[in-house]
Parts: structure tokens; sequence; C-alpha cells
């Protein structure tokens, strides 16, 4: 895996996304697994929640995957994540999550799938998770996923509070 990428504001979290591909039958291949960076205003929001405890909860509530991702067209190399971005590159679908809390250890993920039938055609290339508000938490560019009706794709993303 790859180290977490730092910025001046210093980590307040440590996301990985891990992502797997379903075939019929069950079968499961994972294909990638990295940590990811959490950009800046996630950062502010998760202080804040500490410091300022009047503030409304804005929860995360779907998955965005996308297709600018990388920078070259076979999908083998991707951009670095800007710490100030506000959305996908180029968003093709948006999933609602789902999520499982490991409170010991200070860690909470989160579930997405794209289906067999969603985004066919496309080479997915980048992921984020968002707030109700619409809001990016966090985001990860990652080599390119041909999408076919042939497999889903299952994200698992889990975050761990420092």
């Amino acid at each position: 895996m790859n180290s977490v990428m730092k910025t001046s504001d210093d980590v307040a979290a440590v996301g990985i996304l891990g992502i797997s591909l379903g075939f019929e039958g069950g079968r499961k291949e994972k294909i990638f697994e990295e940590k990811n960076l959490i950009v800046k205003n996630a950062k502010r929001f998760l202080l804040s929640g500490l410091y300022l405890p009047a503030i409304a909860s804005d929860p995360i509530i779907n998955l965005k995957a996308g297709i600018g991702g990388n920078i070259d067209p076979a999908g083998l190399y991707p951009k670095p994540e800007d710490p100030d971005q506000t959305d996908l590159i180029t968003p093709v679908i948006t999933i609602p999550t789902v999520y499982t809390l490991d409170v010991p250890n200070i860690v909470v993920t989160f579930l997405a799938d794209v289906d067999q039938s969603q985004a066919n055609g496309q080479q997915l290339t980048e992921v984020g998770l968002f707030k109700a508000t619409g809001a990016i938490f966090n985001v990860k560019n990652h080599p390119g996923i041909n999408k076919t009706s042939e497999f889903s794709v299952h994200y698992s993303w889990a975050i761990r509070f420092l």
C-alpha cells in the first residue's frame, strides 16, 4: 500500500479504499487496496464536530464513481488527488452507501456497489464519498476498471480516525 498523502494541516483520519469485482455465483476478486486522501474540508468538518458541538450533522450518504481520475487513455496512471477538490473530475454514477462501525478501533467502513447493470462501457478511475449536503468527504483515483455487465464493482472504504 502507498503511504497516506499528508498536507500541511496534518492528518485527522486515514482512509483505506478497497475495490473488488463481483461475478456470477458469488465469486469476488479484490483488485485494489490503497490509502487515500482525506480532503481539507473533511478534516475541518471532523475537527469542528469535536470543538463546536452545535454544528449540524451532515452524514456521508453516497459514493460517486467517475472517469476523470487518470492521465492516460488506458487508465494505468492515476492522477494525484487535490486536497482542495470539491467534486470528482468527471462523475458518472452516484450510489447510496451503508456503513459498519468498529467502535474499539475508531473505524467506520462505507460500502457501495455498482451493480452489473450500471456504468457499463465506462472506464471507472475515480471515486469519492459525499455528505448529505453534497460536499465531498474524501477522494481516491485508481487504475481504470473497464466496467461491463459481466461483473459488479464493490467499494469498501474504511475511515480510521486518529
